[in-house]
């Protein structure tokens, strides 16, 4: 992986697992939803901004012409300008991602992400910086409530790195788990649940700000702070820049 040119030379980024694309599910590959990402630095936090295999440019989850095939996507990493991969979640796929950040300490998986690999049973790989995991399941949310500390689980609107890497001892594909995640679900998110709904003696109302319905999506903070530096670095030449170098399109 390049180091991308408008990241400061005394910024410290992690070295990202190699994908290992053979040990991706063939489920997850027969989506032409997949971008590549890499590395930036906003506001002094490093972040992954995903980018289109196609064009070189910054992608949005929000739009399909961004993404790319299984095929496309590997081509793109192969080419050494992006440090990973990721998949764009959409509600039509009935797939779940849970992301756990910071769950591995020298190596060794921490007890909570280690139950719901249990209860879960999919499949599971590691993170990008081989401390967090990502499981992928078949499934619905039950709610409307995504986090909790270092455990969010998606169906839409987010993408999520994937590395091959996968968990020893856990299922080579994506399994159903509507059951199970409902459990899952319910547990994590029960005291929220219970505050969710209020008898007010006339009816009942529900109290959405108990936990983290979002207004406004990460992405879009992202997008803003990032095209918002990039002019400011770059002198208002395109995101593409992010990876390439000014004036630079990939050659793929």
């Amino acid at each position: 992986m390049e180091r991308p040119k408008h990241i400061p030379e005394k910024t410290v980024l992690p070295e990202p697992l190699a994908v290992q694309f053979e040990n991706i599910p063939e489920r997850l590959q027969s989506y032409p939803q997949w971008v590549v990402w890499n590395y930036a630095v906003v506001d002094e936090e490093i972040k992954k901004p995903p980018f289109s295999p196609k064009t070189g440019k910054l992608a949005s989850v929000r739009n399909p012409a961004t993404w790319g095939s299984f095929q496309e996507v590997q081509t793109a990493y192969e080419t050494g300008h992006f440090a990973g991969v990721g998949i764009v979640l959409t509600a039509d796929m009935g797939i779940v991602g849970i992301d756990i950040d910071h769950c591995i300490v020298d190596g060794q998986i921490q007890e909570e992400a280690h139950r719901i690999l249990t209860t879960i049973n999919s499949y599971a790989d590691r993170s990008p910086s081989d401390t967090g995991i990502r499981i992928m399941l078949e499934g619905k949310l039950p709610g409307v409530y995504r986090r909790r500390g270092n455990i969010e689980l998606y169906e839409d609107m987010r993408y999520l790195t994937l590395t091959g890497h996968r968990i020893a001892n856990t299922s080579q594909d994506v399994q159903p788990r509507y059951r199970e995640l409902y459990g899952l679900y319910q547990r994590i998110f029960q005291r929220d649940t219970a505050k969710r709904i209020e008898n007010t003696g006339v009816g009942v109302r529900r109290d959405l700000s108990a936990s983290y319905p979002v207004t406004r999506s990460d992405e879009q903070v992202l997008q803003k702070a990032l095209q918002a530096k990039m002019r400011q670095t770059f002198d208002g030449t395109t995101l593409a820049i992010v990876r390439y170098g000014k004036g630079q399109e990939p050659d793929m």
